[in-house]
């Protein structure tokens, strides 16, 4: 889904400062808007960390082995321990949905969390709503 932005970028010239600016700043942002309301498969977020990680290396994306000389889970650390402040996946999908699931409750008299409310638990505390299967 994200793939094809990254095909037109790899075609120009980057340095690995420019490869890092646009994970940071632009490849990151298109997931985290899904992130932020659905819990991704695991699967999903290693194929994103996949994907970045080949882009930032400047890995051809049809080769299914590629040496790295650190490993990217290192790479997403602070700068103070060595990493680019790069963000993994599915951690960045937990704090996220975190985030979503404390709004709910910091900000009780917020129109959207009214509108859940109306929808999902008849009067009830949101956090005891079960699932209807008509529930999109």
């Amino acid at each position: 889904m994200w793939a094809h932005k990254l095909q037109g970028w790899k075609a120009r010239v980057l340095s690995q400062a420019g490869h890092t600016v646009l994970i940071k700043r632009v490849t990151t942002a298109m997931p985290f808007y899904d992130m932020s309301s659905f819990l991704l498969p695991k699967s999903s977020c290693s194929d994103l960390d996949r994907m970045f990680k080949d882009f930032c290396w400047g890995f051809d994306p049809n080769k299914t082995r590629n040496f790295t000389p650190k490993a990217w889970a290192a790479i997403c650390h602070p700068k103070e321990k060595g990493g680019l402040e790069l963000h993994l996946m599915f951690d960045s999908n937990l704090a996220l949905i975190t985030k979503m699931g404390w709004n709910l409750y910091a900000q009780p008299n917020s129109p959207w969390v009214h509108a859940l409310k109306a929808k999902y638990t008849n009067d009830r505390q949101l956090h005891c709503a079960s699932a209807r299967t008509s529930s999109s």
